[in-house]
């Protein structure tokens, strides 16, 4: 079945994607999306790839369309274009460092491939695109992995249909199974979808908001995802500034009887003790581990070291029950040292001043928002996962307010020359 998959993509998606780069980009955008998310564990995987095959062929995609763009003279570093390339300049420097540990050269350039995801940045930072039809898309689409979650939770007993993840890696938490499909879209989905209710006030964006919560409350069953949903609600509240009204208490409500119904179920399984226990202690013994590999490699970390590569660091943490999966960005900052900190917090402190800057662009600024309040758990900037659609927000964020800074110099100079027209 796997070749017949693979035929089918051969044949489609080149069509396919000519087609929608030329009449609905954003679309193409929310394609690429499914690509990246590994069409939501629905199509079976090659086991030689890892389960990144449909990530995989996100790249000749991606560089095909910069370089399109690139011929067109439409590529632009935008207001972010620095510190993308500074972050490639980083990766590149994690090959090096890498390579003098004595991981071989080819094995640092794999396993830092899709570092080229962020190139999306740049093909998006100077590109006409409906920013509220994209979001209207994403919010569709992170629908779309929560009905996928939904079924398979429901039918998981009597069939199952999601043949990219094996069934042994299904786990399970508080007593029943979890399924986990798509995170990385429906949990940035719920702030933006708040972010649209506070908006527009539209009943739909607030109940797509609060389903979204639900499914990864109740089927995905993520911690570090239920709270950082609820701080960043609490974030778009701040920001939008405007008194708290009843959809606040609503949510907050939905979010109380969720632990109240759940209290019962979790103290008989003793998941309290297992939080606490292996939970956050096992998690400190991470960090701690994580802090004393960053010590001894201070200034530029570990490097980018491939999973096969015997001297791999992470390999080394496994084997002792370590996974810098469970670490966030931390991860990040083991294999760049003190530069690779530095980096990260000037480029998200200027994305920050931008967020309060330009509140009324929220809807996109709300996957920052979303990405800032779990990054000691689980990274939504670099991570390989992540790193698409961390570049596609910033890309569509960066030329969005290049657009809004034009139209008010625009308003501003007819303003002044209507006065002094007045004035004669």
């Amino acid at each position: 079945m796997i070749y017949f998959v693979v035929v089918c993509c051969a044949i489609v998606i080149p069509f396919l994607v000519c087609f929608l780069y030329r009449r609905n980009f954003e679309l193409l955008l929310c394609f690429l999306l499914v690509l990246n998310a590994e069409m939501f564990s629905l199509l079976p995987q090659f086991k030689d790839t890892g389960g990144n095959f449909y990530k995989l062929l996100v790249i000749p995609i991606l560089l095909v369309i910069l370089a399109y763009e690139l011929m067109k003279n439409r590529i632009s570093l935008g207001r972010y274009g620095w510190w993308i390339l500074l972050f490639l300049l980083q990766s590149f420097l994690g090959i090096v460092v890498s390579f003098t540990y004595g991981q071989p050269l080819y094995l640092g350039l794999k396993a830092a491939i899709f570092t080229t995801f962020i190139s999306a940045y740049f093909v998006l930072a100077n590109h006409k695109i409906d920013e509220k039809r994209f979001i209207k898309y994403f919010i569709n689409l992170a629908f779309v992995s929560a009905l996928i979650a939904f079924f398979q939770y429901i039918y998981y007993d009597n069939f199952y249909f999601l043949l990219g993840k094996p069934e042994e890696l299904i786990s399970e938490r508080f007593g029943s199974v979890r399924i986990s499909v798509g995170s990385m879209i429906l949990f940035p989905a719920i702030i933006i979808s708040f972010a649209r209710f506070r908006q527009t006030s539209s009943i739909f964006y607030f109940i797509s908001s609060l389903l979204f919560f639900l499914v990864i409350a109740i089927i995905q069953q993520t911690k570090a995802y239920m709270g950082g949903a609820l701080f960043g609600v609490a974030l778009v509240f701040f920001f939008t500034q405007k008194k708290i009204n009843l959809s606040f208490y609503l949510y907050l409500l939905a979010a109380i009887v969720f632990v109240f119904a759940t209290y019962e179920k979790i103290l008989e399984t003793q998941i309290v003790h297992s939080i606490l226990d292996e939970g956050f202690g096992v998690r400190a013994e991470t960090y701690l581990y994580c802090w004393n590999t960053i010590v001894e490699h201070f200034f530029f970390g570990t490097g980018i070291q491939n999973p096969i590569w015997l001297g791999n660091e992470e390999v080394r943490m496994r084997e002792i029950g370590i996974h810098l999966s469970d670490v966030g960005i931390i991860r990040f900052f083991v294999q760049t040292g003190l530069l690779g900190f530095i980096f990260f917090c000037v480029g998200i402190a200027y994305i920050w001043a931008d967020i309060y800057k330009f509140r009324s662009k929220l809807h996109l600024s709300a996957y920052f928002i979303a990405a800032s309040t779990v990054p000691a758990t689980i990274d939504l900037f670099f991570h390989e996962n992540s790193i698409f659609v961390f570049a596609i927000f910033l890309g569509i964020f960066s030329h969005t307010i290049r657009t809004a800074k034009k139209t008010t110099k625009v308003k501003r100079f007819d303003l002044e020359s209507h006065y002094r027209y007045r004035k004669l």
